[in-house]
């Protein structure tokens, strides 16, 4: 039986294991979270768009085959949450240009992923150190961040 203290505890397990496996992050460049305009941008945009199967996760990135014949390495924010959640299979749709990529199944979307190309400055994962204060502070975090979230 589980009572309301062991089930808090279990909570409790679970949020530390949860934060330690994934650091707090609120970077929006490549390799990192997905922003709702460059999402917007990846679906609306003319640009190119790559097609491919999803094969699976291998340290830190996602490995496409692409209907083309080729293949492509990406690395991803928290890779452990794809390979929880996609199958191998899946079709992936790759947007270079824009760093993102989407994986689906039949006619569900599963996930959204910001993509980091080989060449591509890998960061870790960091937060800003608090709440803006000034005008320059938004172009700071664009321009040092990658963009940010206003709630």
């Amino acid at each position: 039986m589980t009572t309301p203290g062991r089930a808090a505890r279990a909570g409790e397990e679970r949020a530390t294991r949860s934060s330690e496996e994934h650091p707090a992050c609120d970077l929006y460049v490549p390799g990192h979270l997905v922003h709702f305009i460059q999402a917007k941008k990846a679906w609306e945009s003319d640009d190119p768009v790559r097609w491919g199967r999803f094969e699976g996760v291998e340290d830190g990135c996602i490995v496409v085959r692409f209907l083309d014949g080729g293949s492509g390495r990406y690395r991803i924010h928290r890779p452990s949450e794809v390979a929880r959640v996609a199958a191998r299979g899946d079709k992936v749709r790759v947007s270079e240009r824009w760093r993102f990529a989407s994986i689906s199944r039949r006619f569900e979307q599963l996930l959204a992923v910001c993509i980091a190309l080989p060449d591509d400055p890998s960061r870790p994962c960091s937060v800003a150190p608090d709440e803006p204060t000034s005008i320059e502070d938004p172009a700071d975090r664009l321009a040092e961040r990658g963009g940010f979230l206003v709630p």
